[in-house]
């Protein structure tokens, strides 16, 4: 069974163009338009892995990688963040809120695909 990826993005295209990537490539994906959709959708199902932007609504990106990293059961979740934002700042930011790694928008769609493989092995590694 191929893996399960959260989009949350609350721009309809990047979410769009990151589905459709990703679905090409056997993935299932769940889009999540803002932070307290995403922590609902979490509540609902068990995610392989969270594409998580910075900018949302209601919570940011940075909080909803503190809340998801504070429960036990998402310790090992990996966590991509997919930004616009391409600063230092903002990378050892989302680092220091719990993310896994950093990507900056738009991303080549090789570069996605790869991360999200590498992270997906990982995980499946660490979690036995």
């Amino acid at each position: 069974m191929m893996a399960v990826i959260l989009v949350v993005e609350d721009s309809l295209t990047v979410s769009t163009a990151v589905q459709g990537m990703l679905c090409k490539h056997g993935y299932t994906v769940r889009v999540a338009g803002d932070g307290l959709v995403a922590l609902s959708a979490l509540r609902t199902f068990q995610p392989d892995l969270v594409l998580l932007d910075i900018r949302l609504p209601h919570v940011d990106g940075y909080q909803l990688c503190h809340v998801i990293r504070r429960q036990s059961k998402y310790q090992h979740l990996p966590i991509v963040m997919l930004s616009g934002l391409s600063g230092a700042d903002d990378m050892q930011r989302a680092l220091e809120a719990g993310a896994d790694d950093y990507l900056v928008k738009p991303v080549d769609e090789k570069i996605l695909l790869a991360t999200v493989e590498m992270h997906l092995v990982q995980a499946e590694i660490r979690t036995g």
